[in-house]
Protein backbone atom coordinates (compact mmCIF):
# COMPACT_ATOMS: atom_id res chain seq x y z
CA UNK A 1 0.00 0.00 0.00
CA UNK A 2 1.46 3.38 -0.99
CA UNK A 3 1.33 6.54 1.08
CA UNK A 4 -1.86 8.57 0.70
CA UNK A 5 -1.41 12.01 -0.97
CA UNK A 6 -3.29 13.68 1.90
CA UNK A 7 -0.92 12.17 4.49
CA UNK A 8 2.29 13.20 2.72
CA UNK A 9 0.89 16.71 2.23
CA UNK A 10 0.16 17.00 5.98
CA UNK A 11 3.63 15.75 6.89
CA UNK A 12 5.36 18.09 4.43
CA UNK A 13 3.36 21.07 5.72
CA UNK A 14 4.24 20.21 9.32
CA UNK A 15 7.98 20.07 8.51
CA UNK A 16 7.99 23.09 6.15
CA UNK A 17 9.15 25.63 8.79
CA UNK A 18 12.32 23.53 9.25
CA UNK A 19 13.23 23.78 5.56
CA UNK A 20 12.37 20.16 4.83
CA UNK A 21 11.72 19.03 1.27
CA UNK A 22 9.98 15.89 0.11
CA UNK A 23 10.84 13.66 -2.83
CA UNK A 24 9.01 10.64 -4.17
CA UNK A 25 11.26 7.59 -4.04
CA UNK A 26 10.32 4.08 -5.20
CA UNK A 27 6.61 4.73 -4.71
CA UNK A 28 7.09 6.18 -1.22
CA UNK A 29 8.74 9.39 0.04
CA UNK A 30 12.01 10.64 1.45
CA UNK A 31 12.22 13.78 3.62
CA UNK A 32 15.35 15.85 3.10
CA UNK A 33 17.09 18.63 5.00
CA UNK A 34 20.24 20.24 3.59
CA UNK A 35 20.24 17.58 0.86
CA UNK A 36 20.33 14.74 3.42
CA UNK A 37 17.62 12.12 3.89
CA UNK A 38 16.53 12.22 7.52
CA UNK A 39 13.18 10.42 7.36
CA UNK A 40 11.05 8.15 5.20
CA UNK A 41 7.29 8.04 4.77
CA UNK A 42 6.12 4.56 3.86
CA UNK A 43 2.53 3.27 3.99
CA UNK A 44 1.33 6.48 5.71
CA UNK A 45 3.94 6.06 8.48
CA UNK A 46 6.79 8.46 9.30
CA UNK A 47 10.13 6.75 10.05
CA UNK A 48 13.03 8.87 11.36
CA UNK A 49 16.69 7.92 10.85
CA UNK A 50 17.96 6.53 14.16
CA UNK A 51 20.66 9.11 14.93
CA UNK A 52 21.65 9.60 18.58
CA UNK A 53 19.56 12.79 18.84
CA UNK A 54 16.53 11.17 17.22
CA UNK A 55 16.73 8.21 19.56
CA UNK A 56 16.99 10.53 22.56
CA UNK A 57 14.14 12.82 21.44
CA UNK A 58 11.92 9.89 20.43
CA UNK A 59 12.73 7.75 23.45
CA UNK A 60 9.95 5.27 24.00
CA UNK A 61 8.71 5.50 20.41
CA UNK A 62 7.98 2.22 18.72
CA UNK A 63 10.47 1.07 16.11
CA UNK A 64 9.65 -0.76 12.91
CA UNK A 65 11.26 -1.37 9.53
CA UNK A 66 9.95 1.02 6.85
CA UNK A 67 10.04 -1.75 4.23
CA UNK A 68 10.88 -5.46 4.05
CA UNK A 69 14.53 -6.12 4.81
CA UNK A 70 15.21 -2.69 6.35
CA UNK A 71 16.52 -2.09 9.85
CA UNK A 72 13.96 -0.80 12.36
CA UNK A 73 13.66 2.97 12.68
CA UNK A 74 11.81 5.09 15.25
CA UNK A 75 8.23 5.80 14.19
CA UNK A 76 6.80 9.29 14.72
CA UNK A 77 3.04 8.84 15.02
CA UNK A 78 2.17 12.47 15.81
CA UNK A 79 3.40 15.14 13.41
CA UNK A 80 1.03 17.88 14.60
CA UNK A 81 3.57 19.72 16.81
CA UNK A 82 5.54 21.75 14.26
CA UNK A 83 7.77 23.24 16.98
CA UNK A 84 8.91 19.80 18.11
CA UNK A 85 9.42 18.70 14.50
CA UNK A 86 11.67 21.71 13.84
CA UNK A 87 13.71 20.88 16.96
CA UNK A 88 13.99 17.28 15.81
CA UNK A 89 15.23 18.30 12.35
CA UNK A 90 17.76 20.76 13.82
CA UNK A 91 19.14 18.08 16.14
CA UNK A 92 19.30 15.32 13.53
CA UNK A 93 20.62 17.16 10.47
CA UNK A 94 24.19 17.61 11.73
CA UNK A 95 24.44 13.92 12.65
CA UNK A 96 23.71 12.73 9.14
CA UNK A 97 26.48 12.09 6.61
CA UNK A 98 26.92 14.55 3.77
CA UNK A 99 25.24 13.55 0.53
CA UNK A 100 27.51 11.75 -1.91
CA UNK A 101 28.46 13.55 -5.10
CA UNK A 102 27.23 11.70 -8.14
CA UNK A 103 29.19 11.72 -11.35
CA UNK A 104 27.05 12.50 -14.35
CA UNK A 105 28.07 10.90 -17.62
Amino acid sequence: MATNDRVIKQICEAFAPAGVTCKKMFGEYGLFVDGKVFALVCDDTLFVKPTPSAQMMLEGARCAPPYAGAKPMPVLDDWSNSGFLCELVAAVKDELPAPKNRKRS
